[in-house]
Protein backbone atom coordinates (compact mmCIF):
# COMPACT_ATOMS: atom_id res chain seq x y z
CA UNK A 1 0.00 0.00 0.00
CA UNK A 2 1.43 3.38 -1.54
CA UNK A 3 2.33 5.93 1.63
CA UNK A 4 1.29 9.24 1.58
CA UNK A 5 3.77 10.67 -0.02
CA UNK A 6 3.83 7.75 -3.10
CA UNK A 7 1.90 8.17 -6.20
CA UNK A 8 1.23 4.84 -7.95
CA UNK A 9 0.17 5.85 -11.93
CA UNK A 10 -2.76 4.45 -12.98
CA UNK A 11 -2.83 1.39 -15.12
CA UNK A 12 -2.70 1.35 -18.68
CA UNK A 13 -1.46 5.31 -19.02
CA UNK A 14 1.85 6.76 -20.13
CA UNK A 15 3.42 9.77 -21.05
CA UNK A 16 3.18 11.44 -24.99
CA UNK A 17 6.14 10.78 -27.14
CA UNK A 18 9.69 11.08 -26.52
CA UNK A 19 9.63 14.17 -28.26
CA UNK A 20 6.85 15.86 -26.55
CA UNK A 21 8.47 14.95 -23.50
CA UNK A 22 11.95 16.68 -24.19
CA UNK A 23 9.84 19.90 -23.89
CA UNK A 24 9.20 19.76 -20.24
CA UNK A 25 13.00 20.53 -19.59
CA UNK A 26 14.91 22.50 -21.99
CA UNK A 27 18.15 23.15 -19.29
CA UNK A 28 19.90 21.40 -16.99
CA UNK A 29 19.00 22.65 -13.47
CA UNK A 30 22.29 24.27 -13.32
CA UNK A 31 21.00 26.68 -15.79
CA UNK A 32 23.28 24.77 -19.10
CA UNK A 33 21.54 23.54 -22.03
CA UNK A 34 20.94 20.34 -22.17
CA UNK A 35 22.36 17.96 -24.66
CA UNK A 36 21.38 17.51 -28.42
CA UNK A 37 20.99 14.49 -30.62
CA UNK A 38 22.40 14.65 -34.11
CA UNK A 39 19.34 15.82 -35.19
CA UNK A 40 19.25 19.34 -32.81
CA UNK A 41 16.61 17.68 -31.00
CA UNK A 42 17.22 17.75 -27.21
CA UNK A 43 17.97 14.51 -26.11
CA UNK A 44 15.89 12.66 -23.22
CA UNK A 45 17.68 12.40 -20.01
CA UNK A 46 14.60 11.45 -17.50
CA UNK A 47 15.66 8.55 -15.37
CA UNK A 48 11.77 7.53 -14.74
CA UNK A 49 9.06 6.97 -16.67
CA UNK A 50 5.96 9.63 -16.92
CA UNK A 51 2.21 9.09 -17.30
CA UNK A 52 -0.18 11.02 -18.28
CA UNK A 53 -2.68 12.32 -15.63
CA UNK A 54 -5.23 14.91 -15.14
CA UNK A 55 -7.41 16.22 -12.36
CA UNK A 56 -7.08 19.38 -9.41
CA UNK A 57 -4.22 19.93 -7.53
CA UNK A 58 -4.08 21.70 -4.14
CA UNK A 59 -0.59 23.40 -3.44
CA UNK A 60 -0.23 25.35 -0.23
CA UNK A 61 3.58 26.75 0.02
CA UNK A 62 5.88 26.62 3.30
CA UNK A 63 5.98 30.00 5.09
CA UNK A 64 3.20 31.71 2.63
CA UNK A 65 0.34 31.46 5.16
CA UNK A 66 -2.94 31.50 3.55
CA UNK A 67 -1.45 31.13 -0.20
CA UNK A 68 -3.15 28.45 -1.50
CA UNK A 69 -2.64 27.64 -5.29
CA UNK A 70 -5.11 25.46 -7.42
CA UNK A 71 -3.50 23.82 -10.12
CA UNK A 72 -3.91 20.63 -12.78
CA UNK A 73 -2.17 17.80 -12.31
CA UNK A 74 -0.30 17.45 -15.78
CA UNK A 75 1.69 13.64 -15.02
CA UNK A 76 3.44 11.91 -12.59
CA UNK A 77 6.70 9.21 -11.96
CA UNK A 78 7.42 7.54 -9.42
CA UNK A 79 8.89 10.29 -7.70
CA UNK A 80 7.12 13.16 -8.49
CA UNK A 81 4.96 15.16 -10.74
CA UNK A 82 3.91 18.00 -13.37
CA UNK A 83 1.33 20.93 -12.46
CA UNK A 84 0.23 23.48 -14.48
CA UNK A 85 -1.27 26.57 -12.81
CA UNK A 86 -1.00 30.47 -12.74
CA UNK A 87 1.33 31.50 -9.96
CA UNK A 88 4.04 33.15 -11.33
CA UNK A 89 5.72 33.68 -7.58
CA UNK A 90 6.36 29.88 -6.83
CA UNK A 91 9.87 30.00 -6.63
CA UNK A 92 12.29 26.92 -7.43
CA UNK A 93 13.58 25.22 -4.13
CA UNK A 94 9.94 26.16 -2.08
CA UNK A 95 8.97 23.40 -0.13
CA UNK A 96 4.87 22.84 -0.67
CA UNK A 97 2.28 20.56 0.57
CA UNK A 98 0.06 19.30 -2.37
CA UNK A 99 -3.42 17.28 -2.42
CA UNK A 100 -4.41 15.52 -5.22
CA UNK A 101 -6.63 12.17 -6.64
CA UNK A 102 -3.16 10.22 -6.50
CA UNK A 103 -2.15 11.08 -2.79
CA UNK A 104 -0.95 13.97 -0.72
CA UNK A 105 2.40 14.82 1.26
CA UNK A 106 5.33 17.35 0.92
CA UNK A 107 7.08 18.07 -2.57
CA UNK A 108 9.90 20.50 -3.43
CA UNK A 109 9.88 22.29 -6.61
CA UNK A 110 12.56 21.51 -8.76
CA UNK A 111 11.74 23.48 -11.92
CA UNK A 112 9.14 26.24 -13.13
CA UNK A 113 8.41 26.91 -16.94
CA UNK A 114 6.82 29.66 -17.89
CA UNK A 115 3.78 28.95 -20.52
CA UNK A 116 1.41 30.66 -22.66
CA UNK A 117 -1.47 29.17 -20.46
CA UNK A 118 0.37 30.08 -17.33
CA UNK A 119 3.05 28.20 -15.04
CA UNK A 120 4.21 24.55 -15.41
CA UNK A 121 6.59 23.12 -12.60
CA UNK A 122 7.83 20.27 -11.53
CA UNK A 123 7.73 18.55 -8.41
CA UNK A 124 10.06 16.03 -6.46
CA UNK A 125 8.55 14.16 -3.80
CA UNK A 126 9.97 14.52 -0.04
Amino acid sequence: MPTKNQISPRPGTRAGSPSQAADVEEHASDGRQRPETSAGIPKERRREPRWAASGEVWLWPEGSEGLEIRGRLVDLSAHGFRVAHTCRTLKTGARVRFRHAGGQGVACVVWNRIVVEGVESGFLLL
